[in-house]
């Protein structure tokens, strides 16, 4: 069963992100930089809508080399793919490559095998028929049957259908990981699969049926949304892509939603940047996480300047 749905659900092992999760030949960078905040800019201009537009950021200190964190969304839609051609300069610069992680194979794998149940516990057992009947419905338009889908955590497909059917899996993050493996750059993941597995397989049951719920009753509304998203994505409108997450997060209940904010944004977002300073210590690194981790004043640009990196933007 799972070599079946082994390339249908690639890109749910490369993040557990609901939404962007979570892209060999490029151009150069062509956008300008914007003029850095003066150095008297209060905390909440630094983070406040400097970073709500743009998607790639150059990280500086006085004395490093300059690196650069990029904004990825996790799809594999042609458009998306072909602004890749903006960060090629970028990338080919950097010494190093850092993802949210590392997608060689051991990676992928432990995470494919974390989706689904090992102790004999079935989705139908845990959701119910009549939920689990809903689910098996709407994961046929991914191309799963009910009977590949029996043995899946509710998390699992609720990742699975809260993303757009996987065709080529060929996404973003994978193509840069590959043009940096093609360089011989070395690339380093900044979250463990353990890690990222447990951001939603470590809440509760109840919630996850909760989460799967709420999925399926919006699931008619999913193909709006990814456009939306990607539309925002093209125009690098960090602050517009930020409130899609809270509206499409809003459907749950208050405490689900701070639950789920705090696990899949604030907390990632504080370990990420901990693994990154010693690779932006260096210097010439490109950093590529989930573009929703980027903005807001717990965001990775905001706890970058509070690491005394001054960030401008690039593109």
């Amino acid at each position: 069963m799972l070599k079946a749905v082994q390339k249908l659900v690639s890109g749910m092992a490369v993040t557990v992100l609901l939404l962007l999760g979570g892209p060999s030949s490029c151009a150069a960078v062509v956008a300008a930089p914007v003029q850095s905040l003066p150095e008297s800019a209060s905390a909440k201009q630094r983070a406040g809508s400097v970073f709500e537009h743009g998607l790639l950021w150059r990280v500086e200190k006085s004395g490093l080399a300059p690196s650069y964190v990029f904004g990825t969304i996790h799809s594999e839609d042609q458009r998306v793919l072909s602004s890749l051609s903006h960060v090629t300069q970028a990338l080919d610069s950097a010494q190093r490559l850092a993802l949210e992680m590392d997608l060689n194979a051991a990676a992928t794998g432990f995470v494919l095998q974390a989706m689904v149940f090992s102790d004999g516990r079935t989705l139908p057992s845990v959701v119910g028929k009549a939920l689990f009947e809903r689910t098996a419905a709407a994961a046929r338009d991914h191309g799963l049957t009910a009977q590949q889908i029996v043995v899946f955590k509710p998390w699992a497909i609720t990742t699975l259908l809260s993303m757009p059917k996987a065709t080529t899996g060929v996404f973003m993050d994978k193509v840069l990981y590959d043009e940096a493996r093609e360089q011989g750059k070395r690339v380093f993941g900044l979250e463990t699969p353990e890690e990222q597995v447990a951001v939603l397989d470590g809440i509760a049951m109840k919630d996850q049926v909760r989460l799967l719920e709420d999925t399926l009753a919006h699931y008619h509304r999913m193909p709006e949304m990814f456009e939306k998203l990607i539309n925002a994505y093209l125009t690098r409108d960090l602050g517009s892509m930020e409130a899609l997450y809270d509206k499409y997060m809003s459907d749950s209940s208050e405490r689900l939603t701070e639950l789920l904010r705090e696990r899949l944004l604030v907390e990632r977002n504080q370990r990420m940047v901990t693994r990154m300073m010693p690779l932006l210590e260096q210097g010439n690194t490109f950093v590529a996480i989930g573009s929703l981790h980027l903005p807001g004043e717990q965001g990775i640009l905001r706890l970058l300047v509070g690491q005394g990196f001054r960030v401008e933007r690039v593109y």
